[in-house]
Parts: structure tokens; C-alpha cells; sequence
């Protein structure tokens, strides 16, 4: 598959993350970029994200996950702040890896 059709199927299932009502739990086994992780956040029932290696920088999106249990950041080098998960009433686990952009961890 060329990087043209690459980029189209990611559109067609950014677009399709928000209709996934019945999905609880999420794993990404590629590297996750902000417009799909934000097009994620966009579920409706998510409990649980797990992500093995992104380049996400903003958490933002996270903000209104209230049902979030679960997240597994993973390897994502450029997040620089962790504030949106400070938000999320429910977290039980939080994993990450490498996070070395972030400096306030409060």
C-alpha cells in the first residue's frame, strides 16, 4: 500500500473512532499521531486507552473522558504535559514510558 492510500484509510477510520459506541477499550499497536488520538478520544464509552508508541504532544482531548480507568500512554516521547490526566476522576492504572518532555508531574 502506497503512503497515499496509507494516509486515506487512516482518514476513513478517524472518522469512523467516533461512531464505535459499544467500545469500551482501545490498543494501538502502531504509532498513534494526534489526529487519531484525538479522533479516539472522540468514543463514547471509552474505559480504557492503551497505546504502545505515539507522537502525541497534548492530552487535551482527554479532559472530558470522566469514565477513563485505564491509560496506557506508553512510548510517547513528546507529550509535554500530563494535566488532562489529573482531571479524570475514575483513573484506577496510568502507565507510561520515556515521558521526558513533561516537567510538572503534580
Amino acid at each position: 500500500m502506497n503512503e497515499q492510500n496509507k494516509s486515506e484509510e487512516l482518514k476513513i477510520w478517524n472518522k469512523r473512532f467516533e461512531q464505535l459506541d459499544n467500545v469500551e477499550y482501545i490498543w494501538t499497536y502502531h504509532k498513534l499521531n494526534q489526529t487519531t488520538f484525538e479522533s479516539v478520544c472522540q468514543m463514547k464509552n471509552l474505559k480504557g486507552i492503551n497505546i504502545k508508541w505515539s507522537s502525541i504532544k497534548d492530552l487535551e482531548c482527554l479532559k472530558d473522558k470522566t469514565e477513563i480507568e485505564h491509560l496506557n500512554l506508553g512510548l510517547s516521547t513528546s507529550i509535554e504535559s500530563i494535566q488532562p490526566i489529573c482531571e479524570l476522576p475514575k483513573l484506577i492504572t496510568l502507565e507510561s514510558e520515556n515521558l521526558k518532555k513533561v516537567s510538572d508531574w503534580n
